[in-house]
Parts: C-alpha cells; structure tokens; sequence
C-alpha cells in the first residue's frame, strides 16, 4: 500500500460533510464573516473557489478594483502591506468573493461577449483587471468598457465608456 493510499483513507468523512470548511458556506453571512480583525481573508487564496448553500452559487476569492460591486463581500478586502504567501504578492491588493457564474435571468447579465480585444494589450494574452477593450458584446451590441473583475458576462465586471477617452474612465 503506498504512503498516498494511507493519507487519502485517513481524510475519509463519516457523513455529508466537507473536508475543507473554508470552501463551504451554509449561508452568505457566514462567507461575509471574515472574522476577528479579517483573519480567516488571510487563509484565502487566489482564485480559491467556494460554494454558498444558500443562494447556490460558486465564488471565486479574486483581485478586484476599488469600486467593483458585486462580490459576496458587502465592503472588497485590501490585504496589508508586505502580504506573500505562497510566491504570491498580496501586499496592498484588493480583494472579493466574485460570483464564477450568474444564474438565467439575472438583470446583471450580459450576454457572452462575441469578440472583444483589448485597446492596448501588453503582451498578456488573457484579460486582465484595468484592460481597456473593445468589441461586439452581442450580435447588437458594440461597446468600449475597461475590465474591473469578475466573470465577463455580468455587467458589474465592466466600466463603461461615458467618453471617449478610456484615460477618463476613472
């Protein structure tokens, strides 16, 4: 029997319990609860994904901008200076539960954007939080927005253009 085989037996749950209970949210006041002085924010890592029983949604801990809305938090995170955990570097950033997926009908949904490119990309070929884009957003729909974070698809994600000059935008 290898060492593997032994670990994996020994985390067996007797019953319809989670392993991992920071991933594992009966309510979403308890997500919300980041505990005494935010302890459990710094348990969190980057991209983890979570599930809230309640509204049965999936959450993914992520880096957002200041003035996103949206996210499972009533208020964003901002971890403290000289925060790295795990090659990471935390220090200073922002961070939300952020909805991975919104169900049918929600009014903060948009659809699947079509083609979208970004303004200036700067070498990165994935979008990223602060991109400026521009593209077909519907088949009617063709707009310039900068990314604040979040899932592409729900309008919370986006800044939209009210003038020309993305610069402006903030």
């Amino acid at each position: 029997m290898s060492v593997f085989d032994s670990i994996a037996k020994s985390f067996r749950v007797a019953g319809q319990l989670p392993l991992d209970d920071k991933t594992y949210f009966p309510t979403l006041s308890q997500m919300q609860d980041l505990g005494t002085a935010n302890s459990k924010a710094y348990q969190y890592y980057k991209y983890m994904t979570v599930m809230c029983v309640e509204n049965g949604t999936r959450y993914e801990w992520k880096e957002v901008l200041v003035d996103y809305t949206g996210g499972a938090l009533l208020s964003n995170f901002t971890y403290g200076p000289d925060t790295v955990s795990n090659n990471i570097d935390y220090s200073d950033k922002i961070y939300n539960f952020v909805p991975v997926s919104v169900s049918a009908g929600a009014s903060s949904s948009i659809a699947k954007p079509y083609i979208i490119f970004k303004v200036n990309p700067a070498g990165a070929d994935y979008l990223e939080i602060g991109d400026v884009v521009t593209g077909h957003f519907s088949p009617t729909v063709f707009m310039t927005a900068r990314y604040k974070g979040g899932p592409i698809n729900q309008l919370s994600s986006w800044a939209i253009a009210t003038d020309s000059n993305p610069q402006n935008w903030f």
